[in-house]
């Protein structure tokens, strides 16, 4: 589109497309985080261009997070089969099968959720633990409530993660903004937008 675009000298704004990260440091206040990405996670079941897409989460806080999270999600969206009318449903039976498939085939460990119910297009909010990093989850935009957490040591591999990927929308930090690892982040990635404590919105 750019490139046709420059051609005909044509004015053009073209959005970015990337996995839109989260990142969420020990200084986080968790209860905050967990509220925050349930919600943009999984509302509308991840089918929204900013939702987060992964989350790196600090090894220092993960085991807490992961807690917080399942306990939230059943709070949020309940464990009924057929799903929720406030998560809403898969858009149309093809995306179900692709959801069902990076669900199957992403490696890692499956902490929450998992099953599907394809008659009437819903999936179950997922939590995927230190998925395959080659898998289609960890590659393409999931656009679906799969949420895969990377445990972390270093901000800087963080990064060069991040970066390594095309530009994101947004990128989101949870976590004291003014702390070493937040500035790090900030300057050392480039995206549509960089939020601090929230996120969607």
């Amino acid at each position: 589109m750019a490139e046709a675009a420059a051609k005909n000298l044509t004015r053009c704004i073209l959005e970015l497309g990337g996995k839109c990260p989260c990142v969420v440091h020990h200084s986080a206040d968790l209860a905050h985080a967990v509220d925050k990405l349930c919600f943009s996670k999984f509302w509308n079941s991840g089918q929204t261009c900013v939702a987060p897409d992964y989350i790196f989460v600090d090894e220092r806080v993960v085991k807490r997070f992961t807690e917080l999270m399942i306990e939230t999600i059943k709070r949020f969206w309940g464990t009924n089969p057929n799903g929720s009318d406030s998560q809403g449903k898969i858009i149309n039976q093809f995306h179900v099968k692709r959801l069902e498939r990076l669900i199957d085939t992403a490696g890692g460990q499956k902490i929450y959720g998992g099953r599907s119910n394809p008659g009437v297009k819903h999936i179950e909010p997922t939590i995927i633990l230190n998925p395959d990093m080659e898998s289609e989850l960890m590659q393409d935009e999931i656009f679906g409530p799969i949420m895969p957490i990377l445990v972390y040591k270093n901000i800087e591999d963080v990064c060069k993660m991040i970066n390594s990927k095309p530009k994101p929308l947004a990128v989101y930090f949870y976590g004291n903004a003014n702390s070493k690892d937040g500035v790090v982040l900030f300057n050392k990635t480039s995206s549509g937008a960089f939020m601090t404590n929230e996120c969607l919105m």
